[in-house]
């Protein structure tokens, strides 16, 4: 594999999660008019992939502490894999919360749905990382992978709300 395919293969996770956030993004947007669209398609992917940038250490860094991370390898391949599970939830339901948003009067419409599909996606992702690397151990990482997630859970949602007031 040469350099520029291994950088693309890598980086591949972070854009379509980045991309599927922003889709969501400018949908959110949607009542509001054109600069609102480009605002939230523009601050959800930095919110996404920044909570990710904060969280994602802690966690490797929580479990070598703690004598249960996986090896650095296998840790970025879960991480890139389940960038990409995010990715793939929020661009497939792109298509019915822009239809339910476009067609709704209501503003907790748009607020309800889009926290339903970004959560979906986030429990999809953080899923997809347990599965990946602490399934196969016994359940001693799962306090830590609890608190880790309820913590960047909270971060995200924080953020992505106070991006819609």
């Amino acid at each position: 594999m040469n350099d520029g395919s291994a950088l693309r293969e890598r980086a591949s996770g972070a854009l379509l999660a980045s991309f599927g956030a922003a889709v969501v993004g400018a949908i959110c947007g949607l009542p509001e008019g054109a600069a609102p669209i480009l605002h939230h398609a523009l601050v959800l992917p930095v919110i996404v992939i920044g909570v990710a940038a904060v969280m994602l250490p802690s966690l490797y860094i929580g479990g070598a502490a703690l004598e249960f991370a996986p090896p650095a390898a296998a840790f970025e391949a879960a991480v890139r894999e389940a960038m990409r599970h995010a990715g793939r939830v929020l661009l497939g339901f792109a298509a019915p919360l822009a239809v339910l948003v476009a067609t709704s009067s209501l503003w907790a419409t748009v607020w309800i749905l889009s926290n339903l599909v970004l959560g979906l996606a986030a429990l999809l992702a953080v899923r997809s990382i347990w599965y990946a690397l602490f399934d196969k151990q016994d359940r001693r990482p799962m306090w830590i992978y609890l608190v880790w997630l309820a913590v960047g859970m909270s971060i995200g949602e924080h953020l992505f709300m106070a991006t819609l007031n």
